[in-house]
């Protein structure tokens, strides 16, 4: 996946956000709404947990004004710190800054996100996204470096397939190859990609020399 133009780049992880993006803040929130949602409550809510989701819902009403919404996240940020709900803030701000073409300011957004994640969920989604958003910007070893420091086995799946396109970006099909493999073998962990069964087929027809060059190459 070669890009030729930043505007390819930048269409590239608009695309990844329209598709997967969704799913993700979905599973997100139900997981959320669940027994972590409960325990979050318990924990958070002596520490000012409903003024924290007034104040959300009042961020996310100035949405449709980017300077409004970005005064609204700084000052919740200020007034409760880190935590889910202002994960979240950033999550919106990223895609704003995607949407607008500005993927600088999306991998701040994202690397801040990653740092300060206030579940496990939040911190692989931030991740992800991050890796996109720089495999967009040619930031190669930057979104391998990225997703290196991931733990735990549950997004390997996710990890897999975004190996496979920073090699596949870089050129080295073999590498790509061997990632794509992998991410085939765990696909039963997230969202399927519809290309996956064709990029393994092309890059197998690709990186392995025929019968005939093996057999010039021994004589």
């Amino acid at each position: 996946m070669e890009f030729e133009t930043e505007e390819q780049q930048a269409e590239a992880v608009k695309k990844w956000f329209k598709e997967y993006g969704l799913t993700i803040v979905l599973g997100l929130v139900i997981g959320m709404g669940g027994v972590y949602g409960y325990r979050y409550y318990e924990t958070e809510k002596e520490a000012g947990f409903e003024q924290a989701s007034v104040a959300y819902a009042d961020a996310m009403a100035s949405i449709a004004d980017k300077t409004a919404f970005d005064g609204k996240v700084a000052q919740y940020k200020t007034e409760y710190g880190n935590n889910v709900y202002s994960n979240l803030l950033g999550f919106h701000q990223a895609k704003m800054a995607v949407d607008s073409n500005d993927l600088a300011a999306a991998e701040s957004v994202l690397a801040d996100v990653m740092a300060n994640a206030g579940h496990e969920v939040v911190e692989h989604t931030a991740r992800i996204r991050l890796a996109r958003v720089q495999i967009g910007q040619e930031k190669y070893e930057e979104a391998l470096t990225t997703i290196a420091g991931a733990k735990g086995d549950a997004y390997n799946y996710s990890y897999e397939l975004l190996r496979g396109d920073i090699w596949l970006a870089r050129g080295d099909q073999q590498k790509a190859k061997d990632a794509f493999a992998k991410a085939q073998e765990l696909s039963g962990q997230g969202p399927s990609h519809p290309d996956l069964a064709v990029l393994l087929a092309e890059l197998s027809s690709v990186s392995e020399p025929s019968a005939s060059m093996s057999g010039d190459a021994n004589e």
